[in-house]
């Protein structure tokens, strides 16, 4: 717009000027020299006129530019502002990078556990937020990519209350970006040789078994896809800051379509907690994960192991399986003997 009207007025000075000069020449009939001379002057004046209009339209224009090249940065800065906001609200994860992984852990220094897939240790980011990074150790590289990638789908087509939330991932070396949970596993808080002194009241059990049901009941019929988890365990049951139980580590979880009814695949997972079903054959379901959580319910009651090794005779080790001894005592109508002993008088 300026630059069109720097033109019309160059324009229309240079059509006053030459009717100004023709005006003077057939009115007043002044001399040749007066004439080229007046013509001189009249033209150097047209030519600053349009000089200063065009300078100040050059500078009018560079000042435009910087002004829309600095909007657009700003514009910039604030999509990636607020695409970064929206995808935090959103709980989409974000990638790392390997250095800001190892910055936040202090160069991987503190361990805090190991699930069946890999190592988790403990980080804070720049913001402050405490993360829990975990690190994929596949045996192999097609297994540790295997491992992930069945980590990632199903974590990604499951939110929920109830589940640990993917932060974030980086993808070569492979880590996987969990948020911390500030009290830790289950098993902890359960049995006696867990942390010294910590210990959850029957409300505080019950509770959290009300949770992982939830969270199970969401992955196999309100999520998106039916996930069976596979791997249901204490040491995979996190608590935060309320005592409130998470369901994580889908290391070894398997993805389902609506309408079937299991999956084949490795038999795989903790002792203890395997389905008869699946260790004979008879591929996995939504119920492997239904009979780990009894035997989870069946810990949190003895405050025990399902398998525990004791001292035997003579300095030998003999294994006990604790839900045989569970139906030796209803049997035997001393049912309150299965009971945690250090909650034992609280009932």
């Amino acid at each position: 717009m300026e630059g069109k009207t720097a033109k019309i007025l160059a324009g229309a000075a240079a059509v006053v000027l030459a009717a100004l000069e023709l005006t003077l020449f057939l009115c007043f009939r002044l001399s040749r020299p007066f004439y080229l001379s007046s013509a001189l002057i009249l033209s150097a004046v047209l030519v600053c006129t349009v000089a200063a209009l065009l300078c100040h339209h050059g500078r009018a224009s560079r000042m435009a530019r910087r002004l829309v090249m600095d909007g657009d940065e700003v514009s910039a800065s604030a999509r990636v502002v607020e695409y970064s906001f929206f995808r935090k609200v959103a709980g989409l994860p974000r990638r790392f990078s390997p250095e800001e992984l190892s910055t936040a852990t202090d160069g991987f220094q503190c361990a805090v556990g190991r699930g069946s897939s890999g190592t988790v240790f403990k980080g804070i980011l720049d913001d402050g937020t405490s993360v829990a990074v975990k690190r994929i150790d596949g045996g192999t590289p097609a297994h540790g990519d295997k491992e992930f990638r069945a980590e990632v789908s199903a974590i990604g087509a499951a939110q929920h209350a109830c589940l640990v939330r993917l932060l974030g991932f980086c993808l070569s070396p492979r880590f996987l970006v969990y948020e911390f949970m500030e009290n830790g596993s289950l098993d902890t808080w359960i049995f006696p040789s867990g942390g010294a002194g910590r210990m959850l009241t029957w409300q505080q059990r019950c509770q959290v078994a009300v949770d992982v049901a939830r969270a199970l009941a969401y992955l196999h019929g309100d999520c998106r896809a039916k996930v069976v988890h596979l791997d249901v365990k204490p040491e995979n049951i996190l608590l935060d800051g309320g005592h409130r139980g998470l369901l994580s580590d889908f290391g070894l979880a398997a993805m389902m379509g609506k309408e079937q009814s299991r999956v084949v695949t490795t038999v795989r997972g903790t002792a203890g907690y395997l389905a008869p079903e699946w260790l004979l054959g008879a591929g996995a379901t939504e119920k492997c994960d239904v009979y780990s959580f009894g035997m989870v319910l069946l810990e949190m009651l003895g405050g025990r192991r399902n398998l525990q090794a004791e001292a035997g005779i003579g300095g030998s080790r003999r294994w006990t399986y604790f839900p045989k001894i569970v139906a030796d005592k209803v049997r035997e109508g001393r049912v309150m003997e299965v009971l945690d002993r250090r909650r034992r008088r609280r009932i």
